[in-house]
């Protein structure tokens, strides 16, 4: 098909952006070629009530009980739960790239290679002079982000690992921990080791 079909998870809510509208399981948001939010699913804290006007949007990512979307403009929007501050998307963020989020808190890439994050948690504590970052993940507690030399640096509540990572092309985080999908197509993951993760 061609269509590429990114997905986000969460707490409460599940995320999907692709490129067409295209039919999809409870619980998700597509973006539209439009550029247009559909949401159904656990709205419990309003994290499925796109916000009037949001007709540019060209990623979307799913908090646990807020929703975030990178508008054409480089502009984020947040909304939802907001008991943490993690729709409160600091003024004068511009040029974002990408945007990640999980439990209280949301995480915005620049053009630039630089991070913002806001609302609460370790994963919101940036490491001092990050720079040079390509994509990123939200976990639970924790972020991982991409450098464009393919390597990686973690910071709040990461997970350790032994491993001196090279040749990382994708990231993922989730609760306790990480996972690095490397140029060869080979998967690892490290961090808490329990039913499910």
């Amino acid at each position: 098909m061609g269509n590429a079909l990114r997905c986000a998870a969460s707490y409460r809510t599940v995320v999907v952006v692709v490129a067409l509208s295209l039919l999809a399981p409870a619980g998700v948001a597509p973006v539209r070629a439009s550029g247009t939010v559909r949401a159904w699913g656990n709205n419990s804290d309003g994290q499925a009530l796109v916000p009037a006007g949001l007709n540019d949007a060209v990623s979307v990512g799913g908090g646990g009980l807020h929703s975030v979307a990178l508008r054409a403009s480089g502009k984020v929007m947040a909304w939802g739960w907001n008991v943490l501050g993690e729709t409160n998307v600091p003024a004068g963020l511009e040029g974002v790239t990408a945007i990640a989020a999980n439990y209280g808190y949301t995480l915005a890439l620049r053009g630039d290679g630089t991070v913002a994050g806001w609302g609460s948690g370790p994963a919101i504590n940036l490491p001092a002079g990050l720079q040079g970052i390509v994509s990123l993940a939200a976990g639970y507690d924790h972020a991982v982000g991409l450098r464009a030399d393919g390597t990686l640096v973690s910071w709040g509540n990461a997970p350790s690992s032994s491993l001196a990572l090279t040749g990382v092309v994708a990231v993922a985080a989730g609760r306790g921990h990480s996972l690095a999908l490397l140029e060869d197509g080979t998967v690892l993951a490290w961090g808490m080791i329990s039913p499910g993760n």
